[in-house]
């Protein structure tokens, strides 16, 4: 049996399988959270007082975590923050006319996303069970977004959640590319405080012309801002490092697939109902994220663990450690190929 070189150890793989999973639970709950609470507060101001919360508590924490990362550091932390900004903006604004059930299946959208758009940027062959996967999942979203009822073609709020999942796998990618050069926790709080700054910027217009930027009214908005600051913002990035240092890549993909299920299923308890073809839609969409990530190598023989395989354990269990950042271009070139198998392709030009 083909042993997987970028798997991690099995110690602490049940406890870190739980703590992704809660991480989609809380995930998968701030749809319908977020959708009631932009009735009162407008998008920009709601997630810039998220994101300021987040980070303040990350650096309450660790006030002294921003002191090792050097230059690089801080313009990686700020191009991802940057990405998570777009990301976040494009998904709020989307859901205040998108049902919240939607609107998480499209997100999860960029589980199709992430291996093609790494395999574009690392220039190599994307694999047929990514065009597959794609195309399943265009058929889905199709079911799910075309003639809702009371709209007609895809909208607005559906097209920007599309461009939120593209930007989701642009931040995976990012986050891949860059988090092992870097202490992952100051990084956190840069690409946080960045994501504060745009929004900000974002929403400081309309509140000069209001003359305050808008406050949770009701005591569940407050309720829902810290939901979303603590648990799905602050907390949520700590146990997601937590787990990706004991799980692989693809069960890790796998276990993110679940966000959606908790979204649609959130909604569902909250009152929001889907047509049967929307439910059907809903499922190829997962069907395409499992295509993706749990794509069989039956070409691969059986082999022992080469020399380059060792250099990508050592890649992969020490992608957040800041000790080796000095990598040599082998090294480097073997993160590359790691990188690009964990996301969908292999950076040798050959499908996996």
């Amino acid at each position: 049996m083909r042993r997987d070189p970028y798997s991690a150890p099995s110690r602490g793989t049940a406890s870190a399988t739980a703590g992704l999973l809660g991480v989609t639970l809380v995930w998968g709950g701030s749809f319908v959270l977020t959708k009631d609470a932009l009735a009162e507060v407008p998008v920009a101001d709601l997630m810039f007082e998220r994101f300021a919360l987040a980070t303040a508590v990350l650096l309450a924490i660790r006030p002294r975590a921003l002191r090792a990362l050097g230059r690089t550091g801080w313009r990686h932390g700020v191009l991802i923050g940057l990405i998570l900004a777009f990301s976040c903006l494009t998904q709020t604004y989307g859901l205040r006319t998108t049902p919240a059930s939607v609107s998480a299946f499209i997100t999860g959208l960029f589980v199709v996303f992430t291996p093609a758009l790494s395999a574009l940027v690392l220039r190599t062959r994307i694999a047929a069970a990514t065009w597959a996967g794609a195309a399943l999942a265009t058929i889905g979203l199709g079911l799910l977004t075309l003639d809702l009822p009371g709209s007609g073609l895809i909208g607005t709020g559906e097209l920007l959640t599309l461009l939120c999942a593209v930007g989701w796998a642009a931040h995976i990618t990012a986050v891949g590319a860059w988090t092992e050069q870097h202490d992952p926790y100051a990084l956190a709080v840069v690409q946080l405080a960045t994501t504060t700054a745009v929004c900000l910027l974002v929403g400081l217009p309309s509140a000069l012309g209001r003359g305050a930027i808008g406050l949770p009214s009701r005591g569940q908005d407050w309720l829902t801002l810290g939901y979303t600051a603590l648990l799905c913002t602050a907390a949520a990035f700590f146990v997601q490092t937590f787990a990706q240092r004991r799980i692989s890549a693809t069960r890790t993909a796998v276990v993110m697939t679940m966000e959606p299920v908790f979204g649609a299923l959130a909604a569902r308890l909250a009152g929001e109902h889907l047509p049967a073809r929307g439910y059907f839609g809903a499922a190829l969409v997962l069907v395409a994220m499992y295509l993706v990530e749990l794509r069989p190598n039956p070409a691969d023989p059986p082999r022992e663990t080469s020399e380059p395989d060792r250099d990508l354990l050592w890649c992969r269990d020490n992608q957040y450690s800041s000790t080796r950042s000095s990598s040599t271009p082998h090294t480097q070139t073997l993160r590359l190929r790691a990188m690009a198998t964990i996301h969908g392709s292999d950076a040798r030009g050959t499908d996996p």
